[in-house]
């Protein structure tokens, strides 16, 4: 039952930064500017990051319980075991996310001060924050495609350690058929500006950074979750 879980738990996980809009380096530790805190609240936004990480765990997480018989009769003797488990490794998750992506948002911000002057981090900002960013990033994080990345999980049983080629790998294109014309508009006079052409030339720091924290991310979930989900269980078994 141990490998389901983790695989369970690894398929959740790797969802976790899919909502970045593309993606980034290791930085140094200091303080930074108000703006560049803000790039790294907006690049990687917390609730999004959790939605899109809690989506990833209820597609993934009762399939994988479901695919061991052992899970599947303990269930029909002890109605209602896969649905505590779920329940415990879910929250579980949301509580190490939410404690997690600050330092996350803080690294993001702190390289972007590398590449973005103060006024270029100003107008990523305005986009970013603004109705048009904020939906470009939605519809990023719904058609993210992790079917690569999820395939490996379920023949390995294994996250393997990501790079910045396999996270840019994530984003799909049919992303821009779903923006509106205006939308697109404000998209397009972004990336023609100074600032948006500096940020979209950053993209392989940012999505190296991006794959860094997603395998820090991941390692220190997986046994928060395993350990939770056995707990739960050992308690609905009345043990």
């Amino acid at each position: 039952m141990s490998e389901k879980l983790l695989l369970a738990a690894s398929l959740a996980a790797s969802s976790v930064f899919l909502a970045a809009p593309v993606a980034l380096a290791q930085t140094e530790a200091g303080a930074l500017s108000p703006a560049a805190q803000r790039f790294g609240t907006l690049f990687v936004p917390t609730e999004l990051s959790i939605e899109t990480a809690v989506a990833g765990f209820n597609k993934e997480f009762e399939p994988a319980m479901r695919a061991d018989a052992n899970v599947v009769a303990l269930d029909q003797r002890f109605p209602g075991l896969i649905e505590v488990a779920g329940n415990a490794g879910r929250s579980t998750m949301e509580r190490v996310l939410r404690a997690r992506i600050p330092e996350t948002q803080r690294r993001v911000g702190a390289l972007a001060a590398t590449r973005l002057s103060p006024a270029e981090l100003d107008v990523t900002n305005a986009y970013l924050g603004s109705p048009a960013g904020q939906r470009l990033q939605r519809i990023m994080a719904e058609t993210a495609d992790g079917s690569a990345l999820t395939q490996t999980i379920r023949e390995t049983g294994e996250i393997p350690q990501m790079d910045g080629k396999q996270v840019m790998a994530m984003v799909n294109p049919a992303a821009l058929s779903r923006l509106s014309k205006e939308d697109l508009s404000a998209l397009i006079q972004f990336s023609a500006s100074p600032a948006g052409r500096k940020f979209d030339a950053a993209g392989g720091p940012f999505a190296e950074l991006v794959a860094s924290e997603m395998n820090v991310m991941i390692e220190a979930m997986k046994p928060e979750i395993e350990q939770a989900v056995t707990t739960a269980i050992m308690a609905h078994l009345g043990r």
